[in-house]
């Protein structure tokens, strides 16, 4: 596990917010880190369904988050893949590997700030995120059904 402290701006403070990356696999040549992440799809593991998903279940945050996090520890280049293995039948042993690119991962990147951001407001007010009926400010609710 890599962690590691984000500023976030909340009215013009900043707040920091600890964030931890584990990365399933980690593999270092003498100019490049992969990072590697395990995902598992419930569809035929086409350039397609791979390509939605990953847009679906938004893989750029957490990839753009996972390469700035590790790029902290490194002078080398971080790249991040995605290894989607099939789990329908009666496939099941396809395997399919995927770069993410920069811009994909910057944007992503970009887009985690905003949650950072969002994340770092509760901290500060100790109260609902934006869009939640909080009766006891704790933050944790389990029968919401939407968020922003």
């Amino acid at each position: 596990s890599f962690y590691q402290k984000i500023p976030a701006n909340v009215d013009g403070e900043i707040v920091w917010v600890t964030v931890r990356v584990r990365p399933d696999l980690l593999i270092e040549s003498k100019s490049e880190v992969w990072i590697i992440d395990w995902k598992s799809i419930g569809k035929v593991a086409t350039r397609y369904n791979v390509i939605e998903t990953m847009k679906m279940l938004r893989y750029d945050m957490s990839g753009g988050l996972y390469r700035e996090v590790v790029s902290l520890f490194t002078d080398k280049i971080v790249k991040f893949f995605l290894v989607f293995a099939e789990s329908v039948r009666p496939a099941k042993e396809k395997v399919v590997m995927l770069e993410m690119q920069d811009s994909d991962l910057t944007k992503g990147m970009d887009d985690c700030k905003i949650a950072l951001e969002k994340f770092a407001r509760w901290q500060v007010d100790n109260d609902c995120w934006t869009g939640w009926e909080c009766d006891n400010k704790s933050g944790y609710h389990t029968d919401f059904t939407m968020w922003d």
